[in-house]
């Protein structure tokens, strides 16, 4: 669970009890950032967030650590993003239309992909649904 101040919750699935909770303090102020997506992957043991001012987290879910913070594209918000497992990375698709690709572990941009040719659809993404077992992306705008 995630909440508009950026922190993060893990429940317990049975009691509904807080087993971890992250209050950003350990993050630099610089990267604090509302969560508004969020994606695990318990076989490559990592949690990634995404948020508005572009700002993407990768988290150790089981060592309850933040690894690593880094910023997006451009200071567009993180609409989506995803752990695609079987190529170890991750993609982020931001607002203005960019989807990002990047090393799962390291976070070094891959690949960036920009669609910014709005003339038959509007000028921002609203949200993406990866398959990671096609591995295709949809994205949608309003």
């Amino acid at each position: 669970m995630t909440t508009f101040e950026g922190s993060i919750k893990i429940l317990d699935n049975v009691t509904f009890k807080t087993v971890w909770h992250n209050t950003n303090k350990e993050r630099k102020p610089e990267f604090h950032a509302t969560i508004a997506t969020i994606d695990v992957d318990h076989v490559l043991g990592l949690m990634v967030t995404g948020g508005d001012l572009g700002k993407i987290l990768l988290i150790d879910p089981f060592g309850m650590g933040l690894l690593q913070a880094k910023k997006g594209h451009n200071d567009s918000p993180i609409v989506s993003i995803f752990i695609y497992r079987q190529q170890q990375q991750i993609i982020a698709v931001t607002e203005d239309r960019t989807v990002l690709i990047m090393n799962a572990f390291t976070m070094e941009k891959i690949q960036v992909i920009r669609d910014h040719d709005s003339t038959l659809h509007s000028e921002r993404y609203t949200g993406a649904e990866f398959d990671m077992e096609s591995g295709k992306l949809w994205t949608s705008c309003y």
